[in-house]
């Protein structure tokens, strides 16, 4: 009886210093069963907004928080963690308790008994919706570059800046093609040195360092 005890004992401090170690985690670790039923370990308010007991009296169910237009896609894409232990990492969007939809990234195991049954999918869920939102941020203004700059009156020029060498056009305008003679596809294998008039060679690899030093705009008009 006394080493039955010690045994509890010995797990319970064990299961703490684990619940210790998932708190500290930036994600929520869970392990979903062959019912489909989820038993979430840590995290999850952070995560959905849901505590782990809304989990434990069945309140609420992960799948149940999925967002209807990624479940199926969930589902068609996890079917192979029920054949065979593998991992994989799936992007989709969940609904919150306060009613926010949310991006996870969800990186899952499936475990199976020595027998080969299935037995569950351990996982853990990153919260990655600032990403997922910052990634769309950041397509829609480079599509507004893109548009002001090829409606602009006058030719630009995007140039690499290397302190090395003279580098590369990185960009140019339909206005910058119209004025050279040149494709964008050639504009882009080239450099400024490639259009320079020799007097003015001379003075770009200077300028393009002093560019480089200070990361202030330098303007020079000269002819090309």
């Amino acid at each position: 009886e006394l080493q039955i005890k010690k045994l509890k004992e010995e797990i319970l401090l064990k299961d703490q210093k684990f619940q210790g170690l998932y708190s500290n985690l930036p994600g929520m670790v869970y392990q979903a069963n062959p019912d489909w039923s989820t038993k979430i370990i840590s995290n999850s308010l952070e995560i959905c907004g849901y505590s782990i007991e809304d989990f434990d009296v069945k309140k609420v169910n992960w799948i149940e928080i999925i967002h209807p237009d990624d479940k199926q896609q969930v589902f068609e894409q996890g079917k192979g963690l029920l054949e065979e232990k593998i991992s994989m990492v799936q992007e989709y969007r969940i609904v919150a308790k306060d009613g926010t939809i949310r991006w996870v990234r969800d990186h899952k195991t499936s475990c199976f008994t020595k027998d080969g049954i299935f037995d569950e999918i351990d996982g853990i869920v990153f919260d990655i919706t600032k990403g997922i939102e910052l990634k769309t941020s950041l397509k829609e203004s480079e599509k507004r570059y893109r548009l002001l700059l090829q409606k602009a009156n006058d030719a630009i020029f995007v140039h690499e800046i290397n302190p090395y060498g003279p580098g590369r056009f990185l960009e140019v305008n339909d206005k910058a093609c119209h004025l050279l003679g040149y494709t964008k596809a050639e504009f882009l294998k080239m450099g400024i040195l490639d259009i320079a008039v020799p007097e003015q060679s001379k003075k770009i690899p200077l300028i393009i360092k002093q560019l480089h030093q200070s990361g202030q705009a330098i303007f020079f008009t000269e002819d090309l």
